[in-house]
């Protein structure tokens, strides 16, 4: 299988937290953002900071969330990329949900000879709806 991750998908795997992918262990070759990067961290430090993780929790998390983004294809946030999440998208988004599509389209369609689809994963709901929109199948949400 192969899977956009968007970051909410890695963090709940990294957090623990309950309802995290089912599929995850099916999911052969992994494609994300260069955001995923950023907001990955971004989220852990949050978690630091409401004391949900303490310094060494912290520590290890970083370091799962890096083994997980090591081995996933990244797209980079191009001019291209920022130009296309900045127009018209069949669904309201903001602009960090519009990078992560535009992200996973982008991927797909730089993929469109592969027989094998790209499916989308999330567990944010208005993303989900906005991928299915755009022949996403989506995993998650």
């Amino acid at each position: 299988m192969i899977a956009y991750l968007d970051t909410s998908v890695i963090l709940r795997i990294v957090l623990k937290e309950p309802d995290e992918l089912r599929e995850w262990n099916e999911i052969r070759h992994g494609v994300t953002s260069e955001l995923t990067v950023v907001e990955c961290h971004r989220g852990l430090y949050r978690a630091h900071s409401h004391g949900r993780l303490d310094s060494g929790a912290l520590d290890l998390a970083m370091n799962y969330a890096d083994q997980i983004l090591g081995r996933l294809s990244v797209v980079n946030i191009t001019p291209e990329l920022l130009a296309k999440a900045s127009g018209t998208i069949p669904g309201l988004l903001g602009a960090l949900d519009a990078i992560h599509l535009v992200s996973a389209i982008l991927f797909r369609d730089r993929q469109a000879n592969n027989e094998r689809p790209i499916l989308l994963a999330t567990h944010d709901l208005a993303l989900a709806r906005v991928a299915a929109t755009t022949n996403f199948d989506v995993l998650g949400a």
